[in-house]
């Protein structure tokens, strides 16, 4: 017998499961307000026309619905369900791959409030990467991206030696792409592409407190020959790799053997 699944917005899913909730736990009087139950049986998530099978969570899991912005709700489903998940990132590190210090400097650069809250969300989301077939993640990164001082040199020396931590890791793949490329297929700005065994690739766009997840065929067809691209002018893992050790070395003074 299925347990029902309260406040659900029409064809969409009104929360994600972020956390798994330890037994015995007890919830505030606050959270109870904010929880939402999620089973192996939840509704279809419907993308501009498109429906996509929500991910089937092992396990009944707590949401804590007001730390995650309602329109980023979808996004953070889709990441749960991808089979493969293509990033370019213009500016700043995917959340999937930040280190704690550096996902609350990031959040914190507009406002403090529910800060432990907001950067538990966050980083629960990549508990992706631990389920039994996780999803192969390819992120493409601006040279400037290694740059940009978030948080301090302490903060982005253990971003960069997290990034660093994957390199022999084929699910979880970083490509820098450098300034000398010049001109290239990204210049509009960060995307996503999430693709999954059956259904429709999703394409992920964001703006200042708004998300777009799109499957128009026009509009995948020209973001998947952007990342075709991004990926040909970034440079090689290897050299990737490399670029991220001498980021570290020249900005933050960090010396790697």
């Amino acid at each position: 017998m299925r347990r029902p699944v309260r406040r659900l917005l029409p064809d969409a899913v009104d929360a994600v499961a972020v956390r798994a909730q330890p037994p015995g736990e007890t919830l505030s009087e606050g959270q109870r307000g904010e929880v939402l139950l999620l089973t192996q049986q939840l509704p279809h998530l419907a993308v501009e026309g498109h429906r996509v099978q929500p991910y089937d969570p092992p396990r009944v899991e707590v949401v804590l619905r007001s730390q995650l912005p309602s329109w980023f709700q979808q996004v953070a489903e889709l990441e749960a369900r991808a089979t493969e998940v293509c990033t370019f990132q213009a500016t700043m590190i995917h959340g999937l791959l930040q280190t704690p210090a550096y996902a609350r400097a990031t959040l914190s650069a507009l406002r403090r409030n529910d800060l432990d809250d907001r950067t538990a969300v966050r980083l629960a989301r990549q508990r992706i990467f631990e389920k039994e077939e996780p999803p192969v993640f390819w992120m493409v990164i601006s040279e400037a991206a290694l740059y940009q001082e978030i948080g301090d040199k302490e903060t982005m020396r253990g971003q960069l030696t997290h990034l660093l931590s994957f390199e022999s890791d084929p699910q979880i793949n970083i490509q820098v792409l450098p300034f000398s490329a010049g001109a290239h297929a990204g210049l509009t700005g960060s995307f996503n592409l999430y693709r999954f065994g059956s259904d429709p690739t999703i394409v992920y766009t964001e703006g200042y407190g708004s998300g777009h997840p799109t499957a128009n065929p026009d509009t995948v067809k020209d973001c998947t020959l952007r990342y075709d691209h991004l990926r040909a002018a970034a440079l090689s893992l290897r050299d990737s790799a490399e670029l991220i050790r001498r980021a570290m070395e020249d900005r933050y003074g960090e010396q790697l053997a």
